[in-house]
């Protein structure tokens, strides 16, 4: 896992600082973005999976996942959401990411999809 790279897009400190930690601990390198335009400039590094919370102060995080798909872009995607409005899950599941999670989320069946892709 080292130099596996997540970017973690989540306003929460407590629970981006939690999944930082964690991810560290598995020997990954880990970014923390607290919006969705520190989060576009994370991008441009190319991260191997980005953990994904929807509801964010500057906008969506539809639109990172959005930004991801539409330029092909090689990170997986994760979102990890407190949202339960069904119009707006389906919205983003209709986006193909690559996992979504309601909060609290398993930190062991989010590190599955990352597992999943170091396998390959």
């Amino acid at each position: 896992m080292n130099g596996y790279h997540v970017l973690i897009v989540e306003d929460d400190d407590a629970t981006g600082d939690a999944l930082r930690r964690l991810f560290a601990h598995r020997g990954m390198v880990v970014d923390v973005a607290r919006s969705i335009t520190e989060g576009m400039s994370f991008l441009k590094s190319r991260p191997h999976c980005i953990v994904l919370d929807l509801m964010l102060p500057d906008g969506e995080g539809e639109d990172i996942l959005r930004k991801v798909r539409e330029e092909n872009l090689p990170s997986k995607v994760a979102v990890c959401t407190g949202t339960n409005d069904p119009v707006r899950l389906a919205f983003v599941r209709g986006m193909d990411p690559d996992a979504l999670f309601q909060k609290p989320v398993d930190f062991n069946a989010l590190c599955g999809v990352i597992d999943s892709e170091t396998a390959q």
